[in-house]
């Protein structure tokens, strides 16, 4: 769903042309060089993940998967923040080699906002969305519910793939709801405001847009009583979102015959795009069989389409230092309440 304003036509040429120019410039070379220092150390702590993760496993006692982010907040967590670290420069590789937008700069600004967004989400995660889980585990506890599903008789890695698969089929229906939802949308379109997709795009979240997944995955996994192996189920979520920000990257693939079972690039691009006949298409997040069962699935496999949202008052740097980054990433962080207030009036 794109939602339009009533700004001039001239200055949504005027940011357009802006958010171009922008894409073909590099960010300071200083910066590019720290972002890659940072991901030679995730590579190191990756190699050494073998070593780190017996002391880790205790604080990560959970048994059960009340909610997936709680299960993983320790080790999983953890190891998934650093295989996205590790794993950016191979990424860089893909894109240099296959392009979807030829002119975007790898290094570009829009990717330094994005980056900014990954490294604020653990202070988010702990500061905002850990204290609603426990609210709402409270407030479970305190309606008296009990487990319906029954799933610790069955083998680990049944456990794994059951857990794995319902985690994301409520992803994509908790992205549709992100999407058909007005008050939503104001939050989730800072996600889609980026119009140079890239790596870390994935972590472009505004809070509210996490807690809005949180309280659509919450009950269902409430309901779970599962045994997982903490070690095993964390490496596969830190798995998954990995895929997740591969498929945000500047990579032009669909993945061939695989593109019907898996999320590619190449979709999720289409998801981002700002043509109107792809608005509200492509929700999944790993598994795409879920837009092709709800047909949902833009089926032209082939398109690359420009990506963004059509509201031009959407927070932007207006030019590609470390200061207008910070200084975009906290206007896009009040930007969903200004607009919903707008609205209201």
């Amino acid at each position: 769903m794109i939602y339009s304003t009533h700004t001039p036509a001239n200055s949504k040429n005027d940011l357009s042309a802006l958010a171009s120019s922008l894409s073909h410039i590099a960010i300071p070379r200083s910066i590019s060089t720290v972002l890659l220092a940072f991901c030679l150390l995730g590579a190191v702590a990756l190699l050494l993940w073998p070593l780190m993760i017996e002391p880790l496993q205790g604080l990560c006692a959970a048994t059960n998967l009340v909610a997936e982010n709680r299960c993983a907040t320790a080790p999983g967590r953890l190891l998934g923040y650093i295989a996205m670290i590790a794993a950016f420069p191979a990424i860089l590789i893909l894109e240099k080699l296959w392009p979807a937008a030829k002119s975007q700069n790898r290094f570009s600004v829009g990717l330094l906002v994005d980056f900014i967004f990954f490294c604020f989400s653990p202070v988010i995660f702990i500061a905002i969305i850990v204290p609603i889980e426990d609210l709402l585990g409270s407030l479970y506890r305190y309606l008296g519910f009990s487990k319906v599903v029954f799933l610790g008789s069955l083998p680990t890695a049944v456990q794994i793939a059951i857990v794995f698969v319902l985690s994301d089929f409520l992803g994509w229906l908790a992205h549709v709801i992100r999407h058909k939802s007005a008050f939503v949308w104001e939050f989730h379109k800072i996600h889609h405001s980026q119009e140079e997709l890239n790596y870390f795009s994935t972590v472009r979240l505004h809070p509210v847009d996490e807690i809005a997944v949180l309280l659509v995955r919450f009950l269902p996994f409430a309901l779970l009583d599962a045994n997982v192996a903490v070690p095993a189920f964390a490496l596969v979520t830190s798995l998954s979102r990995v895929y997740t920000m591969f498929t945000h990257s500047n990579v032009r693939t669909n993945l061939g015959p695989l593109k019907y079972v898996l999320v590619t690039p190449q979709s999720h691009r289409v998801h981002h795009s700002t043509r109107p006949e792809h608005a509200d298409r492509n929700f999944a997040n790993v598994f795409a069989f879920w837009d092709f069962i709800f047909r949902t699935q833009v089926l032209d496999f082939d398109t690359y389409p420009e990506t963004g949202v059509q509201d031009p008052n959407v927070p932007r740097p207006a030019r590609p230092s470390l200061r207008d980054a910070l200084t975009a990433f906290g206007k896009m962080l009040l930007y969903p309440f200004r607009s919903l207030r707008h609205r209201a009036h």
